[in-house]
């Protein structure tokens, strides 16, 4: 997924929005390889506290947080 991120950002010159399995783990990887956004809906959903699987995506993208909950 990643790999294909950054050769899709790097082909065009629009947003590139990311997803497939990521975790927490690899957000700040998918931005790093030039995602504009990321997809975390199966994380989410398949999560037995929505909510704080929300939190953990946030913890994991500090520099995010605040606008994401704003």
């Amino acid at each position: 997924t990643l790999r294909n991120t950054q050769a899709i950002d790097q082909a065009t010159p629009l947003p590139v929005i990311t997803a497939s399995g990521l975790s927490a783990d690899y957000l700040m990887d998918a931005f790093l390889a030039g995602a504009s956004g990321v997809g975390v809906g199966s994380v989410v959903r398949k999560a037995d506290d929505r909510a704080q699987a929300v939190q953990h995506l946030l913890n994991a993208m500090p520099r995010f947080s605040e606008l994401a909950l704003a």
